[in-house]
């Protein structure tokens, strides 16, 4: 019993130090990974974060707006762009962006909803979508739209020309709507069973943890007397076994002398 007793101690003790090399090397170690946001279905202008901390949707600024949503101007050249909904203007027809070069045409499709639409969300400085696009036609053309949080109104931000070349286009737009974003999805409740499966470890953890730091520098007691009720855990074997041992003679009928299940003194 003596050598059982220790080696449970011994069990117990190196569960305690694994658990908390553990803990240190996931808190020391751990690296951001990068979000996906998902497109959603039927949707140009949202996306479900892969982390399940909702979803990044721009509906809300487009919402009985006129098409396109936006527009920005550099040098002669005015540039449209609908984040949401697809529209058509002059040469331009069933685009999400369109360069209209005053006074001279033809349009130019700077961007299409289409498969090779790609959403990169990051979070690093609050939350932030950048959307690409191709042509379409001509893939070598790429326009970019940053979306992230400001301090001015969705209806006082404009649209602002970041880059402008013949093969790329780049745009930005902040607003306090931005910030309010991901939409959270709803939390589920958890059931009993979920809360006792969580909270039953952690309980018991923290009873071995601070009994023991408690007992060993508190009370100076030895490592193996600092074992929170050591001697019920030493004796826990063999009650067990015990219990076992008579509830399967009771169920089997095997007793032990006499009928009523007790040895005869």
């Amino acid at each position: 019993m003596i050598s059982l007793c220790k080696g449970l101690i011994w069990l117990l003790l190196l569960i305690l130090l694994s658990l908390l090399i553990t803990g240190t090397l996931v808190v020391s170690g751990t690296v951001k990974p990068k979000v996906i946001c998902e497109p959603v279905a039927n949707s140009h202008c949202a996306c479900t974060l892969d982390n399940n901390e909702g979803t990044f949707d721009l509906q809300g600024l487009v919402d009985d707006t006129v098409i396109p949503r936006f527009s920005a101007s550099k040098g002669n050249v005015t540039y449209m762009y609908d984040p949401c909904r697809e529209f058509s203007y002059g040469d331009c027809s069933d685009v999400a962006a369109c360069a209209v070069s005053n006074g001279v045409t033809p349009e130019t499709t700077i961007a299409v909803f289409n498969k090779e639409m790609i959403y990169d969300y990051d979070d690093t400085n609050g939350p932030q979508l950048t959307m690409r696009y191709t042509n379409g036609e001509n893939p070598l053309i790429k326009t970019s739209v940053l979306f992230f949080c400001g301090k001015a109104s969705d209806e006082d931000a404009v649209l602002q020309v970041i880059l402008e070349s013949p093969n790329e286009y780049s745009f930005s737009w902040n607003s306090s709507y931005i910030c309010n974003l991901p939409i959270l999805p709803e939390v589920a409740r958890i059931s009993f069973g979920t809360f006792l499966c969580i909270a039953v470890p952690v309980v018991f953890l923290c009873y071995f943890s601070f009994g023991f730091l408690y007992l060993f520098f508190i009370k100076h007691e030895s490592w193996r007397n600092a074992i929170p009720h050591h001697e019920f855990w030493c004796d826990l074997p063999g009650l067990i076994k015990d219990g076992a041992t008579y509830t399967w003679t009771s169920i089997t009928g095997k007793f032990v002398g006499s009928s009523n299940g007790y040895q005869q003194i």
